[in-house]
């Protein structure tokens, strides 16, 4: 007999678990996993402690009366359970032609995406595929973010009475399970086909304007995770008892579109679609591992960068050298400068550690300008203070009783500069062989990315923070708005594609005197650490500074 009544507390939540778990699945995929779940951890519990079988009963009952209360709730705060039939099968058939619509842009956007193969299978993003990326993206947003609307709408189809509205319930199911599946098969589509390129899916987690920092990732955990496999599985075992009855002729449509979507998800390769649910999972662990380094990884790069062993306060290149190269100099030329004996340095590839774009000072602006149009026909003052009111401003102000001459990336982020404070103690400058009109262009990119902050994961994949070199890059690469642009190769430095500042010094040396040459020589101030002085130097010392030592003091 004890053995009888140390069975039942064991027995009776297991039977309740499973008859619980059964009436969920029939009734739908969104309260199978609470009742399993229920099920299994009840039995855990009773089965480790007997003696407390009533109080675990007890709790059980109470579970049970609150998962009825909720039922009553969601049905008397559910829009289709307090429809009437004719409501309900208006709106099925204006929701219907909705999801098609979705379903068809989402496909024609993946559909883009994939022919033009972007993103390609490695490397950094060119200006015209991150343009098109982000299109898609924000078009695929656009259409998930509606499509899920879609089914949450319809995700209570369960409380729709089976027994006086079976084929009501069955299309409701349907569109849920559609949108469903036509979300979970577009994301894996899509992510599969970033995250081949780290740096895409680098680029899209970049905060973008409507978009914080994160989305692609997060992006993935709403619609990739296991719960939402496990959703699918359970809805398309579900499909076998729904009976659409007098409205199969509105169902057919939507059954064959998730016929074709269940097909296309099992011929994803099991490895990848197991991966992406990995993936999923792991990018909250991953978000925040980044975030305890990434405070660390600033504060060390600000301080290097900051932090000069000798000679503070005082460069070698004097106000009068730096009145002789001004003379010199155009809107949009790069600069190349060093100043010696910061500990930043150190961890910089090659002798030049620092790049920037020339423009003069607003008159100077105007005048080299004077015809060239960017679209409204108006001088290039007036385009980039209408444009760019801001950024204007601060290119305006006064530059500790210096006019600002130069846009630069530095550790407080992208900002204005005065020749004073960037020359240093060497300097250089090229010109690109480009028109009139594509160096406004650049320039005017240049300002669009004033006040963004610097980029200390030095990383190029993405826009939303830039350091020197990138601010350069991505003002003259290559994009479809622009006749001629300048090529600057990427290269590895750290397992990572970049440009160190060296490499455009190294790139002119490289072209010099072919036909091929993107730059033009137009001024380099030179400088003897141990003679305390700096000079106007020769375009073949300049070639040959790309391959100096970065330790200046062994200079002869």
């Amino acid at each position: 007999m004890r053995a009888i009544e140390a069975t039942i507390p064991i027995v009776l939540p297991i039977a309740g678990g499973a008859v619980g778990a059964l009436v969920a699945s029939m009734a739908g995929p969104a309260l199978a996993a609470p009742a399993l779940g229920l099920a299994l951890g009840t039995t855990f519990l009773v089965a480790r402690s007997v003696r407390g079988a009533k109080r675990l009963n007890f709790v059980l009952a109470l579970a049970a009366i609150g998962v009825l209360a909720l039922v009553i709730v969601l049905a008397e705060s559910t829009p289709i359970v307090r429809m009437t039939r004719d409501e309900l099968h208006a709106a099925f058939r204006k929701d219907a032609e909705l999801y098609e619509s979705l379903d068809r842009g989402i496909e024609a956007s993946l559909a883009h995406l994939e022919e033009a193969r972007v993103p390609p299978a490695d490397g950094v993003l060119n200006a015209d595929q991150e343009r098109m990326l982000t299109d898609t993206w924000r078009a695929l947003i656009d259409q998930a973010v509606a499509m899920d609307a879609l089914r949450r709408y319809y995700d209570h189809y369960y409380l729709l009475d089976v027994s006086e509205h079976r084929a009501e319930h069955a299309v409701a199911f349907l569109l849920t399970f559609a949108a469903d599946l036509s979300l979970y098969h577009a994301a894996s589509r899509f992510a599969y086909r970033v995250i081949q390129n780290d740096n895409a899916a680098k680029f899209l987690d970049a905060p973008h304007e409507g978009m914080p920092a994160g989305t692609f990732s997060r992006f993935r955990e709403d619609l990739l995770s296991g719960s939402d496999a496990l959703r699918i599985e359970a809805g398309e075992a579900y499909l076998v008892a729904i009976d659409p009855g007098p409205l199969a002729d509105r169902a057919a449509p939507l059954l064959a579109r998730i016929q074709e979507h269940l097909v296309a998800i099992d011929d994803l390769p099991k490895r990848d679609r197991t991966e992406q649910t990995y993936r999923a999972e792991l990018q909250r662990l991953k978000r925040s591992a980044v975030g305890l380094w990434y405070p660390v990884q600033k504060r060390a790069a600000e301080i290097l960068g900051d932090t000069r062993v000798r000679r503070p306060g005082r460069y070698l290149i004097a106000r009068a050298m730096r009145d002789y190269v001004d003379e010199r100099l155009e809107p949009g030329d790069i600069l190349l400068s060093r100043k010696n004996w910061y500990l930043s340095n150190v961890g910089l590839p090659g002798f030049w550690p620092h790049a920037m774009l020339y423009l003069g000072d607003p008159k100077k602006l105007d005048g080299y300008f004077e015809g060239v149009s960017l679209g409204d026909e108006r001088s290039m003052s007036a385009h980039l203070s209408e444009h760019y009111p801001n950024a204007w401003n601060a290119y305006l102000a006064d530059g500790h009783g210096e006019p600002q001459r130069v846009i630069e990336a530095v550790s407080e982020g992208v900002v204005f500069s005065t020749l004073e404070h960037c020359a240093g103690d060497y300097f250089a400058a090229m010109r690109p062989r480009l028109d009139k009109h594509d160096k406004a262009m650049a320039i005017a990119f240049a300002f669009a990315q004033h006040e963004k902050p610097y980029d200390f994961d030095f990383d190029f994949a993405t826009d939303h923070a830039l350091v020197c070199t990138e601010l350069v890059w991505r003002s003259y690469r290559p994009a479809k708005e622009r006749s001629h642009a300048i090529d600057f190769s990427l290269v590895p430095v750290a397992g990572r594609m970049t440009l160190p500042a060296n490499e455009l010094a190294l790139k002119y040396a490289r072209e010099a005197g072919t036909a091929a040459a993107q730059l033009d020589f137009v001024v380099f101030v030179d400088a003897r650490e141990d003679l305390g002085e700096a000079f106007v130097s020769s375009e073949e010392a300049f070639r040959a500074s790309a391959r100096r030592t970065k330790w200046d003091i062994a200079q002869e």
